[in-house]
């Protein structure tokens, strides 16, 4: 079906981050729904079922067991980032020397977040267009015409934004851009009648790509010093796409540094948000803390919601979690197959009595039968693994024939069995951090 224009529109939004840059970036469908989370994954709980032998204290743990916790850790008293040698420190510092005499204290500092706007500033002084009078210099590149363009309006899209920028800037900042304006891309071939290359970009958020444009071109004083989560991870996936990461690198490091203490402790979108984003500013214990959550805490597949996170990392993450789980229910059911057939017990009544008491805890958390199987959707490797602690063990006595201890307590107990399936569990959460970690890619084999 061909398009038909409607009535006529405003012109497009045109944020400058260079009055003489050579390149407009056109953003069609600007702001669309970012990282969408299915909370129905999340909410598809198994039901739980609360046991008759559970008492008191013991009885309240089971209870509180299969409840997520929305809980907020300090993120700075569990994870202290290194500090960084002084020979050790990043090339980008060098691109922001000439700050040195900047007092950006006292500058004013918006909080982005999905909805705020850029606004732009008049240029200092130093930096005016070269009057119409005034012949510019050989060497200074031909200006594009300053007059705003006015897309096509094609019914139910909204007009776009441009933005000028420098196809030098461009190209020493971003290794995404230096291959297409020098390479045989056909963006770098596509001159306009107003003598500027008219690159389409869509579906990123208009606020977050101004910002990463600002911050390339040196527009420091537009830049905010304190931003949301939401508009970081929309910046982060901007930085990995362009592969820009070394010119923002000051700037995302103030800006996780003053959101750090909002890591969540519980898997949710926000979590996912945050692995993304330590994962494309090389945060190597944010990253680690991240998929150590994500592992115990996920109750099913990981929601990557189409953010740059490695596939071979989350597939560590559902495979350590699917493996420690497997382990556990194994366990489990070899231990009823045991204790049935009292091979190893004192006698037909210990054995009875420990067969029945593991029998009715696990049909109360689901994991007797059906006997659970992979991806076990529902179930999170932190509450089995809290489920197998919390196991008890009914309190009986034995019947003795001598007068003087005629009850006396047995002492056999399914702590005996059950606490060796979790020797390890904290261990195995952590090594899918550690092996996650390897694979980060230093920033100095970004080119």
């Amino acid at each position: 079906m061909a398009s038909t224009i409607s009535e006529p529109v405003p012109e497009a939004v045109l944020h400058e981050c260079d009055p003489y840059g050579d390149i407009i970036l056109q953003l069609r469908h600007p702001n669309p729904p970012f990282a969408v989370w299915d909370d129905s994954i999340e909410n598809a709980t198994v039901k739980q079922e609360p046991s008759p032998y559970d008492n008191g204290p013991q009885r309240a743990a089971n209870e509180l067991l299969f409840q997520p916790s929305v809980t907020i850790i300090d993120y700075e008293s569990a994870v202290v980032d290194p500090e960084p040698a002084d020979d050790d420190l990043s090339p980008a510092v060098d691109a922001f020397a000439h700050l040195d005499g900047l007092d950006l204290d006292n500058q004013p500092t918006p909080i982005y977040g999905e909805t705020a706007a850029i606004v732009d500033e008049p240029m200092p002084a130093d930096t005016e267009p070269v009057p119409n009078d005034e012949a510019p210099s050989q060497d200074a590149p031909e200006p594009c015409p300053t007059e705003k363009h006015t897309p096509i309006k094609i019914d139910g899209e909204p007009p776009g934004i441009e933005i000028r920028v420098s196809s030098r800037h461009l190209i020493l900042a971003s290794s995404h851009f230096r291959r297409m304006l020098k390479g045989d891309w056909k963006e770098a071939k596509s001159l306009q009648l107003d003598g500027c290359l008219h690159i389409e970009e869509t579906d990123w958020d208009a606020d977050a790509l101004r910002i990463v444009m600002d911050i390339i071109h040196g527009r420091f004083r537009r830049v905010p010093k304190v931003i949301s989560l939401e508009m970081l991870a929309k910046i982060a996936v901007i930085v990995d796409y362009y592969e820009c990461h070394e010119v923002v690198e000051l700037f995302s490091s103030m800006w996780i540094q003053s959101l750090k203490h909002t890591v969540p402790a519980s898997y949710s979108r926000n979590i996912i948000l945050w692995m993304s984003i330590s994962w494309v500013f090389q945060q190597p214990d944010l990253f680690r803390s991240t998929t150590i959550i994500t592992t115990k805490n996920c109750r099913g597949t990981v929601q990557t919601m189409g953010l740059p996170i490695p596939d071979q990392i989350i597939f560590r993450i559902n495979k350590k979690r699917e493996d420690f789980i497997e382990r556990s229910v194994t366990a489990l059911h070899n231990l009823l197959v045991e204790l049935r057939k009292g091979d190893n017990s004192c006698s037909f009544a210990c054995s009875s009595i420990l067969l029945g008491a593991l029998i009715k805890q696990m049909d109360n958390r689901k994991l007797f039968l059906p006997r659970p199987v992979a991806s076990f959707e529902g179930y999170s490797a932190a509450e089995v693994a809290e489920f197998v602690r919390t196991i008890y063990t009914p309190e009986w006595c034995s019947i003795s024939k001598k007068s003087s201890q005629r009850a006396r307590p047995h002492s056999c107990s399914l702590r005996n069995y059950v606490d060796p399936i979790i020797s390890d569990y904290d261990a195995s959460m952590d090594d899918v951090a550690i092996e996650s970690y390897l694979r980060m890619p230093s920033l100095t084999l970004i080119s």
